[in-house]
């Protein structure tokens, strides 16, 4: 990869959809229960959770990203990240409660927080996909922007991502 990113003008990184701790075996100590739609134990899922798998995640991130810009040190290059859109807000939605998707959109906030900050810190402009994909509190269904798999973007859902990225400009190459 070094080669192919240490001559590219532009880099966007798309990574960390999967690492979130909801996605998680165990996340905060309890279980999703594939036949019930749910978790165990929702009241693990809680801020201090959130906050804790986003801090141990956050060094990874910076060296991701540092050792990235650092491949294009003193080199003009578009430097890009986007977050992460809410894919449980959707099809798990049918089986969530108010306060459950207030839970998964409070995960989703803090993974991007730390996601933006940790690429911004290094350079790197983060696009808002979240948002984009979700709304502006976070609790859209991202609908047609999905494939049926209902995770990966669709067509419409690339076209957006990248209407998002070209908003944000072409500097420091333009």
């Amino acid at each position: 990869m070094k080669p192919q990113l240490s001559t590219a003008d532009a880099i966007i990184v798309g990574i960390a959809h999967n690492s979130i701790a909801l996605n998680a075996d165990r996340p905060c100590g309890t279980r999703w229960v594939e036949s019930r739609n749910t978790f165990v134990d929702w009241s693990k899922l809680d801020r201090a959770c959130a906050i804790r798998t986003t801090a141990r995640y956050r060094p990874l991130y910076d060296k991701l990203y540092s050792t990235i810009a650092a491949w294009r040190d003193g080199k003009p290059t578009i430097l890009r990240t986007i977050d992460k859109y809410n894919d449980w807000i959707g099809w798990k939605q049918a089986h969530l409660t108010r306060q459950q998707v207030a839970t998964v959109v409070m995960f989703h906030n803090l993974w991007n927080q730390m996601l933006c900050d940790s690429a911004e810190a290094h350079g790197f402009t983060c696009a808002d996909i979240y948002h984009a994909f979700n709304g502006p509190d976070g609790t859209r269904a991202s609908g047609n922007l999905l494939l049926p798999d209902i995770t990966h973007p669709s067509q419409k859902g690339n076209d957006v991502i990248a209407k998002t990225l070209i908003a944000q400009g072409f500097a420091p190459l333009a």
